[in-house]
């Protein structure tokens, strides 16, 4: 058996990212369509939500992002605990953390433009690519169940990482084996989810690098992301117009502003401004 040796061709990543550090992205941030949608909660948390919650959302630059106590307490503006407590998200984890990111996550499979691409994703034109370590934590395959039960799509986890290197980023990504895309129809991949959150796009960029590899070009690509920033949104957008790939990136919580590809700040509610 031979060690999986991943391409090591630069990555188009460093190009596209010298770009988009010379755009104003925050002339675009915060100028998108906004609105509210009435979810009827799943039969699993209207014991807890009641029959219905009301959830804002945001869109732009073809991003998704709601607005919700479940979404704002994993990683927006934070929250409080069942003791009355104010909870910042970074302090909010274990397993009521992991109920809170399974809501958020079944809100933003409701909100209007996912509802339309998961009425599209079949088990045989999409699949579901999540990262280690972090991006099997949005369950995305049973949120898309939980919105439709017909929808039973396959996943995969994907060991993504990213090791030393002399570049202004200090690093590079690296696939640490080579992914597993058994039930995948690599030939008709018409919509890919690749869950993980965004900071730079290093490691989305590196992902489609991979595919492109072995000859898959999804139709369209959805990032979905528990906390993300403009620029490495900016930048999977990029990546994904240099292989006519279509792109919908979603943010479960936030819209992370970027105003340097090392530096995260987040966009809270109140700066949304989304009442």
């Amino acid at each position: 058996m031979t060690n999986y040796q991943p391409e090591t061709k630069a990555s188009i990543f460093f190009e596209i990212a010298a770009k988009v550090e010379k755009e104003e992205l925050s002339e675009i941030v915060g100028k998108g369509k906004r609105g509210k949608f009435l979810l009827k909660n799943h039969q699993l948390y209207s014991p807890i939500l009641g029959e219905s919650s009301e959830i804002s959302f945001m869109e732009e630059m073809g991003v998704v992002v709601i607005s919700s106590p479940e979404a704002e307490i994993i990683s927006g503006a934070g929250g409080f605990d069942e003791k009355g407590q104010f909870l910042l998200p970074r302090y909010h984890f274990g397993p009521s953390a992991q109920l809170d990111m399974e809501v958020a996550m079944y809100q933003l499979a409701n909100s209007p433009k996912m509802k339309e691409l998961i009425e599209k994703s079949t088990v045989d034109n999409s699949g579901i690519i999540y990262f280690a370590r972090e991006g099997h934590l949005t369950n995305w395959q049973r949120a898309l169940y939980l919105t439709d039960k017909n929808k039973n799509i396959p996943s995969t986890i994907v060991a993504m990482s990213h090791c030393p290197s002399e570049n202004i980023y200090t690093r590079e990504s690296k696939l640490a084996t080579k992914a597993n895309l058994e039930g995948f129809n690599l030939e008709n991949m018409e919509i890919l989810y690749i869950s993980d959150p965004v900071a730079s796009g290093m490691q989305h960029v590196k992902m489609l690098e991979e595919l492109a590899n072995i000859g898959c070009y999804p139709k369209m690509v959805v990032t979905i992301a528990p906390m993300a920033t403009a620029f490495g949104m900016r930048v999977i957008s990029l990546a994904c117009e240099k292989w006519e790939l279509n792109l919908w990136a979603v943010a479960a919580v936030l819209y992370w502003k970027a105003l340097d590809p090392c530096v995260i700040i987040p966009l809270t509610r109140r700066q949304m401004r989304i009442k």
